[in-house]
């Protein structure tokens, strides 16, 4: 159970960061300005660092059936 909050904070988390992300980057397309590309960039790299720091379970072979099954 503690294992499923933590990545559920962990998403929300990287839900919240590229929310900014996106924000920044279509202000720098706006209005090209250093600023926006630069908080672009920072919050870029923490997107990454989480995306890399993250554990996802093995799926098992009932849910990669229903992947095929969907296709």
């Amino acid at each position: 159970m503690r294992e499923k909050l933590a990545t559920l904070a962990m998403l929300i988390q990287l839900a919240k960061l590229v929310i900014e992300m996106r924000k920044a980057q279509i202000a720098f397309f706006k209005n090209r300005l250093q600023g926006d590309l630069r908080r672009s960039k920072q919050l870029e790299g923490q997107v990454d660092n989480l995306l890399n720091g993250m554990k996802f379970p093995d799926e098992s072979p009932e849910m990669k059936q229903m992947e095929i099954g969907n296709l």
